[in-house]
């Protein structure tokens, strides 16, 4: 924590890449080595073997059997995982660990978006060429990965821990603290890159919601609606709420996409449905893509974060094609 501390004191908007990105580069290295050795050690809890690979053709690797027999016979009490560093075969090696991230989300139930922040991050790590071209556009997405993964760590993996209180307090602080500083990054950045078109978006929603002929069938209809747009600390929205004497629904229009900038209409639960999506792939220009859900009740997609994903993967398909 102590090089991403220094780097969000310092640099943190990556004006002065050259004077700064040193402390955000070994950050990222202490990271993403750290979350592999937890990984590592929280898969091998379960089954210390399943980490290993070997290219030996024994069904059992040799040195697999030599660490059991002794462990056996009491006469080793050091994890498998260390004594195959000091026997070091050249046939046996831990899997790599983008094969680790999976094996991990699948036995500890870790969605796909957190799933993917630990991809991305260890991609960042193999290569840190973009971290040069264009801050804002790149930068704000790495801030969220790791303002995520550091989440992660902070109310679920260390929640399970059995360390000195005081010394994991203190570390749990100190992950809190940069987390925030990443997190504040992320959406300052997204909202220089993308205000100006999430006020266009708002504003022809809004001029749709007053013209003559919609503000006359909502009479018509008896129900009363209301419309805004604007910004808070955690998304730029548009919001919608319909009223009649037994419902109330509200349309939430979410744009802080973690991967692709777009807009995900949802009705804003946590158990809800999706009705549209479409993206910003330019800021200077209205959407050119929209999706909107073949059944006027929109997709039923359990969990918030689900939602995202969703708009996620339809935006990804846009772009490819």
């Amino acid at each position: 924590m102590k090089h991403f501390t220094n780097f969000l004191r310092k640099g943190a908007y990556f004006k002065e890449a050259d004077k700064f990105a040193t402390y955000l580069k070994q950050g990222i290295i202490n990271l993403n080595n750290a979350l592999e050795l937890l990984m590592k050690k929280a898969i091998s809890d379960i089954n210390e073997i399943i980490i290993f690979e070997s290219k030996s053709k024994d069904k059992v690797h040799s040195c697999i059997l030599e660490y059991y027999k002794l462990k056996r016979n009491n006469k080793i009490d050091i994890p498998l995982y260390d004594f195959v560093i000091l026997k070091d075969p050249k046939d046996l090696k831990t899997i790599d660990y983008k094969d680790i991230i999976d094996l991990y989300c699948d036995l500890f139930d870790v969605g796909d978006a957190l799933r993917d922040d630990f991809k991305e991050l260890n991609k960042i790590r193999n290569s840190f060429i973009h971290l040069g071209i264009d801050y804002k556009q790149e930068y704000y997405k790495l801030a969220g990965h790791i303002n995520s993964i550091l989440w992660f760590l902070q109310f679920i993996y260390f929640k399970k821990f059995k360390y000195n209180k005081r010394k994991l307090d203190s570390l749990l602080c100190n992950i809190s603290q940069v987390g925030f500083g990443f997190s504040q990054v992320e959406e300052t950045l997204y909202k220089e890159l993308f205000q100006n078109n999430i006020d266009m978006v708002g504003k022809d929603l809004e001029q749709t919601f007053n013209d003559t002929e919609v503000q006359t069938y909502i009479k018509e209809k008896n129900v009363d609606v209301a419309f805004g747009y604007g910004s808070d600390a955690e998304f730029i929205n548009a919001s919608m709420s319909l009223t009649n004497e037994n419902d109330y629904i509200e349309l939430v229009f979410v744009s802080n996409h973690p991967k692709i900038p777009g807009l995900i209409i949802d009705d804003g639960q946590q158990n809800g449905r999706v009705f549209a999506v479409f993206t910003f792939d330019n800021c200077d220009k209205a959407p050119v893509f929209f999706y909107c859900a073949s059944d006027y009740m929109g997709i039923q997609v359990e969990d918030a974060e689900n939602q995202k994903i969703f708009g996620q993967k339809i935006l990804e398909i846009n772009l490819k094609d």
